[in-house]
């Protein structure tokens, strides 16, 4: 990401050439403070869903990072919806990716629960494990079988990792992510019926 103070750069050696030309001394103060992190958070998830409409974003915090920002959603079917509001009618995990004046992106999920799931569902019932992870990573079976595609795309949509795998067991599967950058990654599990969303923190 390119400093702040860099723009200041140009002008900075004029006046320093005009000074020693002149025999003058001066003093110069800029400031060199970087400005904060950029983080996202997208709210919480929406529990008992049972159908109709839902609006996403009305409890986004954006913190850190330089305005302006640009909001694109994502759900587990590749749609996209930019603005920080979106209108949305079925349920699933929406991926929130906000990127700022500086491109610096931070990105956050919400999950749609219907009525049902929310009822027999606990928190974390197949996670990624470990999450953050560096090195290794076990995607979690989530009842999927047959031919599973494994895909991690990057906040920004690009498509980092991409696998297919033959499911037969309950058994975890290990993934090696230590070629993969660190950040935050959307992980998609599908077998061609299914599609189950996490978000990822490398290391």
């Amino acid at each position: 990401m390119r400093h702040p103070a860099e723009k200041y750069i140009p002008t900075l050696v004029l006046i320093l050439v005009f000074a020693m030309a002149r025999g003058q001394e001066i003093n110069i103060n800029v400031p060199l403070s970087q400005p904060r992190l950029l983080e996202v958070e997208a709210g919480p998830d929406v529990r008992d869903y049972t159908g109709g409409e839902v609006t996403l974003g009305e409890e986004v915090v954006v913190t850190g990072g330089t305005p302006d920002f640009i909001y694109r959603w994502e759900d587990g079917s590749g749609n996209t919806w930019t603005g920080e509001l979106i209108t949305v009618s079925g349920y699933g995990d929406y991926i929130l990716t906000v990127t700022d004046a500086n491109r610096c992106t931070d990105a956050d999920a919400i999950t749609v629960i219907d009525a049902v799931t929310a009822s027999m569902r606990t928190p974390d019932q197949h996670p990624l494990y470990p999450n953050p992870a560096n090195g290794m990573v076990s995607i979690p079976p989530e009842g999927l079988s047959g031919q599973i595609t494994l895909e991690i795309t990057a906040t920004t949509g690009s498509v980092v990792f991409q696998k297919k795998i033959e499911k037969t067991g309950p058994d975890p599967v290990p993934l090696e992510i230590g070629h993969i950058p660190p950040g935050m990654y959307l992980v998609r599990i599908s077998d061609g019926q299914h599609t189950v969303l996490h978000t990822l923190v490398i290391e």
